[in-house]
């Protein structure tokens, strides 16, 4: 989730550039609450992003739109929105073939031991794709009629309600091998594009989660977390913090796949890493040291 940054001079607010003391405050507040770090650099696109929702609420005074998002109600839509103008919703499926076919890989190794349905968990899921990048493989993996669920989860509204919507076009799902297309996807007459087949989408739900309040959501014993392209946009420390939670909230056994360089000097004493060249993961040691 890649905060956007200026590439043409179209790209001007229609206002003069907010104070230094505004623009700190506005920087302070977006990290508080999201944890993303708006440069100097970024600056003209937070402008725009506060103009073009200003002008769609008719806020006209920026001190205004502050207190809505700070206590006015509704204020977890208006982050979402604000967010939406704020950050590149960059998505694909399937978007790290060597963290999907790790996954695959460790599913096929670590079958259900008990009735448990296994449980797959896609952090900053935006629209939807790994969440049912993470379904398909896991079908494929465990083979008809396995019990396993996924949960996607975003700070994002809208992208969670194209997520819900399951409805992708044509070019979203064209690099897709041909054998998944056809048994995960059906052609959308009302949509158009392609809908995730009922059977699949089934298994997946979506819920709204900010990342900085893991330490408030009872999401435990997941045997896969997924959670790349996201903390590299957050401080290193935060980035510790959020790690950590996820940590805990591993099964035994479980495994955590994040991005090449998103943890860089990171290390938990339950977790051994894993996965080597384009692939970081780390699997919860069983009680007495062992994988």
């Amino acid at each position: 989730m890649p905060v956007k940054q200026p590439c043409s001079t179209t790209a001007r607010a229609a206002h003069p550039p907010l104070p230094a003391a505004d623009f700190a405050r506005w920087q302070a507040l977006i990290e508080q609450q999201t944890g993303v770090v708006i440069s100097a650099q970024s600056q003209g696109f937070l402008q725009l992003a506060l103009e073009e929702r200003m002008r769609e609420l008719g806020i006209f005074d920026p001190s205004h739109y502050y207190q809505r998002l700070i206590q006015g109600q509704g204020s977890a839509f208006e982050w979402s929105k604000l967010l939406a103008g704020l950050t590149v919703q960059e998505t694909a499926f399937f978007r790290d073939p060597a963290g999907f076919d790790f996954l695959s890989h460790y599913l096929k190794q670590h079958p259900q031991q008990d009735e448990r349905a296994l449980m797959l968990w896609s952090v900053g899921c935006a629209s939807g794709e790994e969440a049912y990048s993470l379904a398909i493989t896991a079908s494929e993996a465990l083979g008809k009629g396995a019990a396993f669920g996924v949960l996607g989860s975003d700070i994002n509204e809208s992208a969670l309600a194209k997520a819900r919507a399951a409805c992708y076009s044509a070019k979203r799902i064209a690099h897709l091998p041909g054998e998944f297309r056809q048994r995960y996807f059906s052609p959308s007459a009302e949509h158009g594009g392609f809908v995730v087949n009922a059977e699949l989408a089934a298994k997946v739900c979506f819920t709204r989660l900010n990342v900085l309040a893991l330490a408030d959501e009872p999401f435990f014993n997941l045997d896969v977390i997924v959670c790349q392209n996201l903390l590299i946009y957050f401080r290193r420390e935060r980035r510790f913090e959020i790690l950590d939670q996820l940590a805990r909230r591993l099964s035994l056994g479980g495994v955590l796949l994040i991005g090449t360089s998103e943890a860089t000097g990171w290390q938990h004493p339950a977790l051994a890493p894993a996965g080597a060249g384009a692939v970081q993961a780390f699997i919860r040691k069983q009680p007495g040291g062992a994988e």
